[in-house]
């Protein structure tokens, strides 16, 4: 079939059988042009989209909490370095409120109360913490700490 034959005795891409809407460029009869404008979405695009809002309501609840907590880390680190245990210890209390599993803030906060000078509270909190899940700089600290202070109350 040459392209004279096709553009002569044009017919529907979709039926084979009408005469194409020449309002369009793609050869389509009208029926089967509403048909296809009218064709639902398929079932699993309906459900990945619905997984898909799902996921932003989630983490959109979420957001607000990580950045609260992500504030106080940033605050505790800051008075932290400023030797200013009282307002580390509130900023690092404010972060195991909102994720009370973190150890390395647990540890962060056991180093704070021993360096002002809060040892019984220190003491609950490693008595309760994983030190298999810290890091090998927090350890060490946190063993310099607890033999600085049983050289301290030996003497």
């Amino acid at each position: 079939m040459s392209e004279e034959q096709t553009i002569e005795n044009p017919i529907c891409g979709a039926c084979k059988s009408n005469v194409p809407d020449p309002a369009y460029a793609f050869p389509l009869c009208r029926n089967c042009r509403e048909a296809l404008i009218n064709r639902p979405f398929p079932q699993w695009i309906k459900i990945v989209m619905i997984l898909i809002v799902a996921l932003l309501l989630y983490s959109g609840f979420k957001f607000p909490l990580a950045f609260n907590a992500g504030l106080a880390n940033q605050s505790a680190k800051k008075a932290e370095a400023m030797a200013d245990y009282s307002t580390a210890i509130s900023e690092y209390q404010k972060i195991l409120t909102l994720f009370p599993d973190s150890e390395e803030h647990k540890a962060r906060l056991a180093v704070c109360y021993i360096k002002n000078g809060e040892i019984r509270q220190a003491a609950d909190i490693l008595k309760k913490i994983n030190d298999k899940k810290l890091s090998q700089k927090v350890v060490k600290e946190l063993n310099a700490l607890i033999k600085e202070v049983k050289q301290q109350n030996s003497n």
